[in-house]
């Protein structure tokens, strides 16, 4: 006995008609879904930017990942990320001895410092603050550095 399938009882122009239907509503949910999520990323975009502090998300292997708008008035860096933070923020080869990122990502807790930064002609003391975030399964994902002047 011979089975029978969807196509011998619909028939095949229908299940195609049926699977590009179907494949054309979820192109629409993408295309909404993907409204809304850049939606999203402008408004924390405009959270980050509003705020008047130097902020960096930077990577636990201390590259940055992004900056807010404040950072641009602070250092003349047109597109830093990728850059060690340590060599942005303090023009060193390697970490600093007191880096509250590093303290961060050991402690799982936010870690403030502050220094005085003599770069550009002008003295500017610092506080720092280095406060992890996590991913879903609890590890540090990124560190959110915030420096203000």
């Amino acid at each position: 006995m011979a089975k029978t399938n969807l196509r011998d009882i619909i028939g095949s122009d229908y299940t195609k008609l049926g699977f590009f239907r179907e494949v054309q509503e979820k192109m629409a949910e993408l295309r909404t879904y993907n409204i809304e999520l850049e939606e999203k990323k402008q408004e924390i975009q405009d959270i980050l930017n509003g705020i008047m502090d130097v902020l960096a998300v930077i990577s636990p292997d201390y590259h940055i990942i992004y900056v807010n708008k404040v950072f641009h008035d602070y250092f003349d860096i047109v597109r830093p990320q990728g850059l060690y933070c340590y060599d942005v923020f303090r023009g060193r080869d390697e970490p600093c001895p007191e880096c509250p990122l590093r303290m961060a990502l050991k402690t799982g807790k936010p870690e403030r410092t502050s220094y005085i930064d003599p770069r550009n002609d002008r003295t500017t003391h610092f506080e720092m603050v280095a406060s992890p975030m996590f991913d879903d399964k609890g590890r540090v994902r990124t560190v959110l550095v915030s420096k203000r002047d």
